[in-house]
């Protein structure tokens, strides 16, 4: 398992196909064929990594839209994250 820390950079991995439906991005992993369901918030940092985005511009967009504080908010990002990156949605780009 990767450490996530602010400086890390993610982005979706091309095994993946995924849409929005009603605010909600549902994903498919394309080689298991397994779904995945993200609520808005879970949404909108989909839609960020879409491009390589690092944890601290996912963090500061959230806490910009949302009423949450910088630390849970980068406390759960970083969990997300690292269940994203161990079910092989996303990659954590190396610099």
């Amino acid at each position: 398992m990767s450490q996530i820390t602010d400086d890390t950079t993610i982005v979706i991995s091309d095994e993946t196909l995924s849409t929005t439906l009603d605010d909600e991005a549902v994903i498919l992993h394309t080689s298991s064929g397994e779904y995945f369901g993200f609520n808005t918030v879970g949404s909108d940092i989909w839609s960020l990594i879409d491009e390589p985005t690092t944890v601290t511009e996912i963090t500061e967009h959230i806490t910009d839209k949302y009423d949450v504080t910088e630390d849970r908010c980068r406390t759960d990002i970083e969990e997300l994250l690292t269940e994203l990156v161990d079910k092989d949605l996303v990659h954590i780009v190396q610099e």
